[in-house]
Formats: structure tokens, C-alpha cells, sequence
């Protein structure tokens, strides 16, 4: 389901096993939101991740790309261009409220 609903995602697989998955949500004209990429442990930092953001790119290099990355990833991110804007962006989040449904 959760994959379903974003606009965009891809998949990396080794010998018929997932080991990284995108999701990015997009209007597809000016922004898209990296909503996570994930790489399984044993995969890291071989290429699995810049992989998957290249595809990310193929498809929505025209829009800007925002990311709430984690502390210390923003080096990875900033090689794609997706860098922090200091003064100009403030990532907030929320829980979600686990009593309402998606419509």
C-alpha cells in the first residue's frame, strides 16, 4: 500500500531480493519530495542508493528536490545537487494520527 500511493518509486533487487527502495512523492511539474531511499546494510555505500537517485533524476530532473535527510547523510545527498539551504528551509514533521484513514 504505502508503495501504491507515492508517485514515484524503484526498486533495486539482487538475485530476486529488494536491497534498496525509493519512494518520492511529486506533482510532476515543479517539486518532488524524496520521501526515503533505503539500502539493506550489507549494500551500503556500493553504489545501490546513487543508483536509485538516478533514476529519480531520469524522471524529474525538471522539478526541484527537497529531502529531509538524516543526520550525516547529507553528503550523499549533496552529490546530486540536493544540498541544505541554511536560513531558508526548516524541516518539520509530525506522527500521524493513527484514528484517521486515508481517503
Amino acid at each position: 500500500m504505502m508503495v501504491a500511493q507515492s508517485t514515484f518509486f524503484a526498486v533495486a533487487e539482487e538475485n530476486g531480493q529488494m536491497i534498496g527502495l525509493l519512494r518520492a512523492l511529486s506533482d510532476r511539474v515543479s517539486v518532488t519530495w524524496i520521501a526515503e531511499v533505503v539500502v539493506q546494510p550489507a549494500y551500503q555505500r556500493r553504489g545501490v542508493g546513487a543508483a536509485l537517485i538516478a533514476v529519480l533524476l531520469r524522471e524529474f530532473a525538471h522539478t526541484a528536490i527537497y529531502a529531509e535527510a538524516l543526520a550525516g547523510t547529507d553528503p550523499f545527498f549533496a552529490r546530486f545537487g540536493i544540498t541544505a539551504k541554511p536560513g531558508k528551509l526548516i524541516a518539520c514533521s509530525r506522527k500521524p494520527y493513527p484514528d484517521v484513514q486515508p481517503r
